[in-house]
């Protein structure tokens, strides 16, 4: 893997989670639509989902993935519990569909915090090629006088 390919992935992950790809902070001063981009915005985590959670596993955040087999286990479960086509079904689909933003909004807080630390490293690495070209260069000007 690329030493600045985590950082990239951090990246996407905080543009999709922070909404910055789509273009749904129009509507959070109008208020009429209001209902429209808090159903957009459950649509799109629905959507963005696969992707998401192939991002994790290009991060290699293994405890994020077992946490979105159990929260995504539990609504499976509440589904189960109802096997029918009634409310039972609507209860499990929306109680899929609100721990799956439960999850988005999780992961959404620690996304700063994973990209800071990948800049701080990419800096630390790349202050440590400086400082081995710059004794290279000096070893090398050593050897010419």
């Amino acid at each position: 893997m690329n030493t600045a390919e985590p950082l990239y992935y951090l990246n996407r992950l905080h543009k999709i989670l922070n909404w910055s790809d789509s273009r749904i902070e129009f509507f959070y001063g109008i208020p009429w639509l209001y209902q429209l981009a808090v159903a957009l915005m459950l649509w799109i985590t629905v959507i963005l989902t696969p992707y998401v959670i192939y991002l994790l596993f290009r991060l290699k955040k293994w405890g994020w993935l077992v946490y979105f087999c159990v929260i995504t286990g539990i609504g499976l479960l509440a589904g189960a519990a109802g096997s029918g086509f009634g409310l039972q079904f609507y209860l499990s689909t929306i109680t899929i569909t609100l721990l799956l933003v439960v999850f988005m909004w999780s992961l959404r807080l620690r996304v700063n915090e994973w990209r800071g630390l990948a800049q701080f490293e990419q800096e630390m690495r790349r202050e440590r090629l400086m400082k081995q070209k710059a004794a290279q260069t000096q070893k090398f000007q050593q050897r010419l006088q």
